[in-house]
């Protein structure tokens, strides 16, 4: 799914409705002209909710002529309902709009997101006693996930849903913890009937995951083989609140995010460590209340009069990264030019912390050898 506008839309706010829209005229619902035509229609719909919940189930998304056949006559003739010879099983397909035949005479859906929404439709009216847990337990599985926001779109309000996903998603590493900050977010935007309050959250989870994981890919900048290998401190977190903006970036999740932005800002902390995750967490959260997909500044520059998070070692070099990312040249320029000042004073410092790798700094941000310049 794509996290994108288009048309006056908010997606992923509002995929569910659109897929909803789009399978409809596909199946032939605009074409339906009296009860018959509905009940086939409808009749029509559920073959394909079915089938789409099979191929999920079974992690196999394209089945042989034969089995489609066997499949669907066997749901009909379970159900009571006449029989279909090989002229009206290609017809069915052919004039579907969703499946496609190779010249393999293999069958499938002609995007996996048509299986991702059909298998949430049947969950959510036919098989939640069966289903619902397994979309939390395989919540960090693209194509679960993917049917478990199309799942909340149907209802747009499911509280239990949220604190399940909270409590019982894997979160075992690093890629569980990334895998739950994509989800989350898309979660929070099909749930935009939800009150901000428990929208909130899936916020605090995500914050927490990405603090959770800064250790572990400071490992990552000193080895080889990783992405990561060799990065900057400063880019390492860039790099983070970028993934959790992504996400998040939704004009439905406004309230959501400065209710969440009031309750870090109402914290004090005793320690560092504690201090710098919270200031972390504020800037994540500002930066994306700045992105162009919601607008709204004066949170970031209500962090710049924060006194802990300006002395911050890195933490204004790392803003300013991330207002370069997000088209900086309308920022407050006065603010703009506080940021340059504070980066100015740390001039040596941000030399020395842009050259090395994140893994070389302690939670101190001192680097690790007797030659480190001190912030």
């Amino acid at each position: 799914m794509k996290c994108t506008h288009e048309n006056n839309y908010e997606i992923p706010a509002t995929i569910t409705d659109i897929y909803t829209d789009f399978v409809a005229v596909l199946l032939g619902k605009l074409e339906v002209k009296d009860k018959n035509g509905l009940l086939l229609f409808n009749i029509k719909r559920r073959l394909f909710t079915v089938l789409a919940l099979h191929m999920l189930d079974n992690n196999i998304y394209e089945i042989d002529l034969s089995f489609f056949k066997e499949f669907i006559n066997k749901f009909l003739i379970d159900r009571g309902y006449q029989l279909q010879n090989d002229d009206d099983i290609n017809d069915l397909i052919e004039k579907s709009g969703l499946l496609y035949q190779d010249e393999n005479n293999m069958v499938g859906f002609k995007q996996i997101a048509f299986v991702e929404f059909l298998a949430s439709v049947e969950i959510y009216h036919n098989q939640r006693d069966t289903h619902y847990k397994r979309l939390v337990e395989n919540f960090n599985d693209i194509n679960w996930q993917n049917t478990a926001i199309f799942y909340a779109g149907q209802s747009k309000e499911l509280v239990n849903m949220i604190d399940d996903v909270v409590e019982k998603a894997p979160n075992l590493d690093i890629k569980d913890r990334f895998m739950n900050v994509g989800g989350m977010g898309y979660l929070s935007q099909a749930l935009y009937q939800t009150k901000p309050k428990d929208r909130k959250k899936l916020v605090f989870k995500s914050l927490d995951n990405l603090m959770n994981s800064i250790n572990e890919i400071k490992e990552f900048t000193r080895d080889e083989k990783s992405l990561f290998y060799n990065m900057p401190y400063p880019l390492m977190l860039t790099i983070i609140s970028f993934w959790f903006t992504e996400n998040f970036k939704s004009i439905t999740l406004k309230q959501t995010l400065v209710d969440s932005f009031g309750d870090l800002e109402m914290l004090n902390f005793e320690s560092s460590k504690e201090s710098f995750e919270n200031d972390l967490k504020l800037l994540i959260i500002s930066s994306t209340l700045y992105n162009t997909y919601i607008a709204d500044e004066s949170y970031l520059l209500k962090l710049f009069d924060k006194p802990s998070f300006m002395k911050h070692p890195i933490l204004p070099l790392v803003a300013d990264m991330i207002i370069d990312l997000n088209n900086g040249t309308h920022l407050n320029p006065e603010y703009r030019r506080r940021i340059a000042k504070e980066i100015k004073k740390k001039r040596e410092y941000i030399k020395d912390v842009l050259k090395e790798p994140a893994y070389r700094y302690g939670e101190d941000f001192i680097r690790d050898d007797d030659y480190s310049i001190s912030p």
